[in-house]
């Protein structure tokens, strides 16, 4: 394989630097968990959000019958997108045809 020649494999390290990768890579895990958790943080805060879009909004009450207004969120939004994809590939027709 090309380029393997290159790569020191971390049994021959000191140990020393061995410890110093390790705690690198400690670091940069926690720095990437951190990251992951706030994009689903955000991404949860943005489904449960209220409808702002008008044509979205009418397109998720003449889907479902939606009393309650705190109901109304781009959480509805998604479900109606995925049942609409669904119908047009199964039936090639949706509900908002």
């Amino acid at each position: 394989m090309a380029g393997t020649q290159n790569l020191i494999s971390l049994g021959s390290r000191p140990e020393a630097e061995r410890k110093r990768i390790a705690s690198e890579g400690g670091k940069a895990s926690g720095v990437a968990k951190r990251k992951k958790k706030m994009l689903s943080q955000y991404l949860t805060e943005a489904i449960n959000s209220p409808i702002l879009n008008p044509q979205v909004l009418d397109r998720v009450v003449s889907n479902f019958e939606i009393k309650d207004e705190a109901d109304l969120t781009y959480n509805a939004g998604v479900a109606v997108g995925i049942i609409d994809s669904a119908m047009k590939r199964k039936y090639g027709c949706s509900k908002t045809d």
